[in-house]
């Protein structure tokens, strides 16, 4: 067989996860080469097998935007939230109630991720607002800041309110 004939019909592997035969004819899908499999994954993750996240998510590529946090997470960045409440120099008993029972709604409601509903955080805060215009000014502060993770409609709802606020 001469060396012409060979190259025209050696099995080439495509960059793009497919096996190329001569000139015309062509397979995608998993390339097998060398006796190794090649998997094209776009820069995403690839196991081989199964994975046990022990109840956390796997996030194989393209996580944009928390979406939803765990609880506990959840819990941790409202925390401070509920201090402030608390040491509220000029909030009687009733208005730190009422400010709880709104930070917890809300809490429980940026909780659902992507299922949130708008027009009851939009609510929420308005009456948080009414309540302690500077809790507000820490609310908002955290609902918008993207470290903490939450559902990116939340902080821009979040952000829709600090500009109504600054605009006066």
């Amino acid at each position: 067989m001469s060396q012409a004939n060979d190259s025209a019909t050696k099995k080439i592997a495509s960059a793009a996860g497919g096996i190329k035969f001569g000139s015309n004819a062509e397979a995608n899908g998993d390339a097998f080469t060398g006796g190794r499999r090649v998997i094209q994954t776009e820069r995403g993750a690839y196991v081989g097998g199964s994975v046990n996240t022990g109840g956390g998510a796997f996030i194989g590529r393209d996580r944009v935007g928390a979406g939803s946090l765990e609880p506990e997470a959840i819990a941790g960045i409202f925390a401070p939230l509920y201090a402030a409440i608390e040491q509220h120099p000029t909030a009687g008993a009733t208005e730190k109630g009422d400010l709880i029972a709104e930070l917890r709604e809300l809490q429980y409601e940026v909780g659902k991720g992507d299922q949130a509903e708008l027009d009851l955080v939009k609510r929420r805060l308005r009456s948080v607002g009414r309540l302690a215009p500077d809790i507000l000014a820490l609310l908002i502060a955290t609902l918008a800041d993207p470290v903490a993770g939450f559902n990116p409609a939340v902080v821009e709802t979040a952000e829709h309110m600090r500009a109504s606020l600054q605009a006066g």
